[in-house]
């Protein structure tokens, strides 16, 4: 399985020019002097080639797609004729069906009925740590136009020191994710920095901060910033922003309401701006994947055991790209591609530890909570060590079964 995020469909168009087309596949979309091309998506028209333990049979975006055994499997045979993975925008109607028993599986229980289906002897649910981490990001090109001070690493750190993460834990998640500091998750170790911690929740602090860097209240409770010259040059305004929101994401709305209550405490103002996820990643690159137009946004990364993919994603060649901060640092740059070639795990594991501190010191995210993985299954199932749908791993696929 590949992992999937809505904000690749903006990036396709431009890696379509990129594919590699089999002579027979070329040939027959040149007509009408190669315009046919214009048309032609690899992705969908294209056919599909793969090694796994299963392939796609039956395709429905809206609706269920039908996995079956790959008859060429190198592996261990799998013990069922099918698998159907159905996609529900509406976590309730996904729970009534699970519990109604249309479906042997949810990949991802509501957070807020996890510890219900525990209790149901029907169902077996299990839970760990997953490799989603939900990040608050600011917009990071250099090269923006307003609200400068979002630039600097002391201004993003107090903003940081008003994250109440635990409550983000128990109200969004209820207890099924954790504080997080880095894009990596325990399940990269030795990968994942240690010696960073989250930054403390620390209102009086942050207040301190902000009044040493000359950032007053004004009548209204809102901070000023100062005209200023210099690296962050731009005229006297409110500390007033607009932090951009996915709206397909779970608990979105009560994750911006917990970072909206502790910013108010410090001075700062901020305005959910709610979008669809493709519009959301529109507006974060805007205009023409520039970054020059929005301030903050509230998103997540979905990574895997190796951190190569995280740390990539920040790079100055991912401009309109994976970029959803507009970050660019060449010396950050330099240590992912010394990382890709490292001699020794080691050499390795201390270039990734360097890139960490890093982001963490210029802060183009700060990190919220890693999300616990929290998947259940019918007890008529067996098998299932693990997620049974779960990318990360072919083993699920192979292993699961009914029982009796």
């Amino acid at each position: 399985m590949i992992h999937y995020d809505k904000r690749v469909s903006n990036v396709l168009p431009q890696l379509q020019q990129f594919f590699i087309l089999p002579k027979h596949i070329w040939e027959s979309h040149t007509g009408n002097n190669g315009k046919d091309l214009k048309a032609f998506n690899p992705a969908a028209d294209g056919p599909i080639v793969g090694g796994g333990s299963f392939y796609i049979d039956q395709y429905q975006k809206k609706g269920t797609t039908i996995f079956k055994p790959n008859p060429g499997y190198y592996g261990t045979k799998p013990h069922v004729d099918a698998v159907g993975l159905t996609f529900y925008e509406n976590s309730d109607a996904m729970l009534a069906a699970f519990k109604g028993g249309e479906l042997d599986q949810m990949d991802t229980v509501p957070y807020l009925a996890a510890d219900d289906m525990k209790k149901d002897t029907n169902f077996t649910v299990l839970s760990g740590d997953g490799t989603e981490v939900r990040d608050f990001g600011f917009n990071s090109n250099p090269k923006k136009p307003k609200n400068r001070e979002l630039l600097d690493p002391d201004v993003k750190n107090v903003i940081a020191m008003t994250v109440d993460r635990q409550q983000i834990v128990d109200v969004v998640f209820a207890g099924y994710a954790k504080p997080a500091y880095s894009l990596l998750t325990p399940l990269s170790a030795p990968y994942l920095n240690t010696d960073l911690k989250p930054e403390p929740l620390d209102i009086d602090a942050a207040n301190q901060i902000l009044d040493g860097l000359g950032y007053k209240k004004g009548s209204d409770g809102i901070r000023v910033v100062p005209a200023t010259t210099g690296q962050y040059a731009q005229p006297e305004h409110r500390m007033s922003y607009e932090i951009i929101t996915p709206s397909g994401l779970y608990g979105i709305n009560r994750e911006f309401n917990i970072i909206r209550d502790g910013m108010k405490q410090i001075g700062i103002e901020v305005k959910q701006n709610s979008l669809d996820d493709t519009t959301a990643f529109e507006e974060i690159g805007a205009p023409d994947w520039k970054y020059l137009s929005f301030d903050m946004m509230l998103w997540d990364w979905v990574g895997y055991v190796d951190p190569d993919f995280v740390l990539s994603i920040v790079q100055c060649n991912q401009y309109g790209s994976w970029s959803d901060t507009g970050y660019c640092n060449p010396e950050y740059d330099k240590l992912y591609k010394e990382q890709g070639v490292a001699k020794s795990d080691q050499d390795r594991k201390d270039i990734v530890w360097r890139m960490q501190e890093i982001l963490y010191h210029d802060k183009p995210y700060v990190q919220l909570v890693q999300v616990d993985l929290v998947t259940a299954y019918q007890k008529s199932w067996t098998g299932q060590t693990q997620p049974f749908l779960n990318g990360l791993s072919k083993r699920p696929w192979v292993q699961i079964g009914q029982s009796g």
